[in-house]
């Protein structure tokens, strides 16, 4: 065990006749000599003694010196730090691994500015084949990171979750929350077993959390990733023997009794025989990140992605590009609802030491940028396992079994606490509501199609209403968004929104009745809608090419429904003449009209007026009552 030591730390057992040891006395030969002897018995204490001798009689006998270090190192390290220094001094270039021992005996001591001297001078003199030259590299990266780290922290004033979620002397973590942030899933391990555990949030309070009791099982369930509308959980479970790996992703819905579907294991592709686990999921559930071991990665585990088609299935995974992934270990994605930022931890990137906490943004045309380290005292020398993120960008929360709660027994707890803001998140608000049947009030799972316009982006994504019409759907900041909702045989609904910074975390509670098209052929009853997402210029009548996410929708509601007719109307607000204002109206709703005939719907079927500014719907007294005004209506005629 000793000489299996001594070889790995380089620090070889030099032989007897060595080159500039003329010096050396007989005796102190011996004693040498003597301790390589009790070295093969297993007796470190008597080698340490004759070793003593051997250099008393010669102090700078360097084979001595080389061999006490060795011993020192695997009792005490930091009591081998002399011997090290005065080998480096007598011959600073004769074994590169003395430097690196004193670069790990430095960088223990938190002596940054040493440790990276030395590793430097490690680098410098070892050959490209050296076994440790790799983790050296990293080790020094991340010291000279630690220095920088320590001396400008960053904030960090965590809060303990209460004592309905933090159980003392247990373990609990990766929390997830639903998009308002009223509900959560967190793991918990009692007695080495991995379960689920649920709270709800009434005010500021959370409920005491209780197990899920359908998705707990003798296996161990844990990393998981929950739906923005907390009806999907996509999660880790290991030692299946039903699984196809070491551990696998699983999904499970949530049903409108409240209770999660059977789980249902994502299959080959997504799992496969190696290790797959720690989803994230996108706030649209169209993309998955999760940690797999699986071939073709860049190290021992990585980053990897997949995409959900029209019909359900997840493309071919693939290693997320760019320099997120490393040769070392990522791990613990979370994925921001804004669909950018992406939270995950490593050791591979410069940080304090072991797992740390990074950030990487997607940039539309660049791809993923470079990590960014989360901090110092995020970030410390042990294992930072995962952190979540609450919609407004900036509030996390992080599993950490450091002591940050006065008398808490050991243990792994949640808490809160503010991101510094180069490392924030885009803030996200949600529309949250209930889709139903006008007539009869009943629940409909409608369809959403979402359109988002921003300064450097323009994409479009769906989200389903729950069964019951329940559905929350979220919305990044510094966009503007087309959001229409539709349903086979009904009329659709449509809205827009403009969320700007100063308005980023104000939900929007809508209640949407949508009205059987049947309805209007049987009693004769006309239906309204707004048509918020066209639009013109002002003064214009030549509608924005924006407009034709819904003119599509248009278009689509005539061609499955060809029984229907529909009246166009044109309205402004009151700004100018109102003969100007008349005559503009019609010529909006002359333009939708002729772009339908255009695109093949029958012109006896569409009917158009201009209003004017004679049926105002808001106040023209302000800005926000104008833009309402301004608006084309379409109304259903049986």
């Amino acid at each position: 065990m000793l000489r299996s030591l001594f070889l790995l730390l380089g620090l070889c057992l030099i032989p007897l006749v060595h080159w500039g040891q003329e010096n050396v006395s007989p005796k102190a030969q011996k004693a040498r000599q003597e301790a390589r002897e009790w070295i093969k018995k297993g007796k470190p204490d008597k080698a340490l003694a004759a070793l003593d001798k051997a250099i008393l009689l010669s102090p700078d006998y360097y084979a001595a010196i080389s061999d006490r270090a060795a011993l020192l190192l695997e009792s005490e390290p930091a009591t081998a730090e002399a011997d090290l220094r005065r080998l480096v001094l007598l011959r600073p270039e004769e074994d590169p691994s003395v430097w690196l021992a004193l670069a790990r005996i430095c960088r223990d001591g938190r002596r940054w500015e040493e440790a990276v001297a030395a590793y430097d001078r490690y680098l410098h003199l070892a050959p490209d084949t050296h076994h440790a030259k790799a983790e050296a590299r990293r080790e020094r990266n991340n010291s000279a990171f630690a220095g920088e780290a320590r001396r400008t922290p960053v904030p960090f004033a965590p809060i303990p979750l209460p004592a309905t979620i933090n159980r003392p002397g247990q373990m609990q973590y990766g929390a997830v929350f639903r998009g308002d942030g009223r509900y959560m899933v967190f793991t918990r391990r009692v007695d080495g077993q991995e379960d689920f555990y649920a709270a709800q949030r009434t005010g500021p309070d959370w409920s005491v959390a209780e197990p899920i009791h359908e998705l707990n099982s003798l296996q161990n369930e844990g990393m998981h990733s929950l739906g923005r509308d907390g009806s999907i959980l996509v999660f880790t479970r290991c030692q299946d023997s039903r699984g196809l790996g070491s551990c696998d992703l699983y999904i499970s819905s949530l049903g409108t009794d409240g209770r999660w579907s059977a789980p249902r294991n994502m299959g080959p592709g997504v799992n496969t025989r190696h290790w797959d686990a720690q989803p994230a999921l996108s706030a649209d559930g169209s993309m998955l990140i999760y940690s797999s071991t699986r071939p073709g990665g860049k190290g021992e585990s990585d980053l990897w992605w997949t995409f959900r088609d029209s019909a359900g299935d997840w493309s071919e995974p693939q290693p997320i590009p760019g320099a997120v992934n490393t040769p070392f270990r990522e791990q613990t994605p979370f994925l921001h609802a804004d669909g950018k930022t992406l939270y995950f931890s490593s050791d591979g990137h410069p940080g304090m030491g072991d797992m740390d906490l990074f950030v990487t943004r997607f940039q539309p045309g660049k791809g993923w940028s470079d990590p960014v380290n989360l901090g110092y005292p995020v970030n410390t020398e042990g294992h930072e396992g995962s952190l979540s993120l609450y919609l407004d960008g900036h509030t996390a929360c992080l599993a950490t079994d450091r002591s940050l709660a006065e008398d808490w027994p050991r243990g792994i707890y949640l808490y809160e606490f503010t991101l510094a803001e180069e490392v924030r998140g885009i803030p996200v608000t949600y529309v949250r509501g209930r889709v139903t049947d006008a007539s009869t009030g009943r629940g409909l799972p409608g369809r959403f199609l979402v359109r988002q316009q921003g300064p450097d982006q323009e994409s479009a994504y769906e989200v389903s209403a729950r069964e019951n019409g329940e559905f929350l759907v979220c919305l990044p900041s510094g966009s503007e968004y087309a959001v229409i909702l539709e349903l086979p045989g009904y009329a659709f609904y449509s809205s827009r929104f403009s969320i700007r910074e100063e308005n980023a975390f104000q939900p929007y509670e809508l209640d949407i009745a949508l009205h059987r098209l049947a309805t209007v052929r049987d009693t004769g009853q006309e239906v309204r809608i707004v048509l918020r997402n066209i639009l013109f210029p002002t003064g214009s009548d030549v509608f924005h090419p924006s407009s034709l996410f819904e003119l599509e929708r248009v278009k689509a509601l005539m061609e499955e429904n060809p029984e229907i007719r529909v009246r166009l109307e044109g309205h402004t607000d009151n700004t100018g003449l109102p003969v100007d204002n008349q005559a503009l109206s019609s010529r909006r709703a002359d333009a939708v009209r002729n772009w339908l005939v255009r695109q093949g719907i029958a012109g006896h079927r569409i009917q158009s007026a201009g209003y004017g500014d004679t049926r105002p719907v808001a106040d023209n007294t302000t800005s926000e009552g104008k833009q309402l005004n301004r608006r084309t209506e379409m109304v259903i005629l049986r």
